[in-house]
């Protein structure tokens, strides 16, 4: 993919995400959705992400 490409996709997965977690309530449980969505579609799916949401091995 090219930078131009990358850059699309991750405004629109923004934009859906925004859309999924918008009637959570608390920012952090927000947040931790986004995370965990995001680890699933990436390379890996949630097996790279701890419990919590965030990211493995840090943070």
């Amino acid at each position: 993919m090219t930078r131009a490409q990358l850059r699309q996709l991750d405004r629109e997965l923004g934009e859906y995400m925004e859309s999924m977690v918008e009637g959570m309530g608390r920012s952090e449980r927000r947040r931790a959705l986004e995370w965990y969505v995001t680890g699933l579609l990436l390379e890996g799916g949630a097996q790279e992400h701890r419990a919590d949401g965030g990211p493995a091995g840090g943070g």
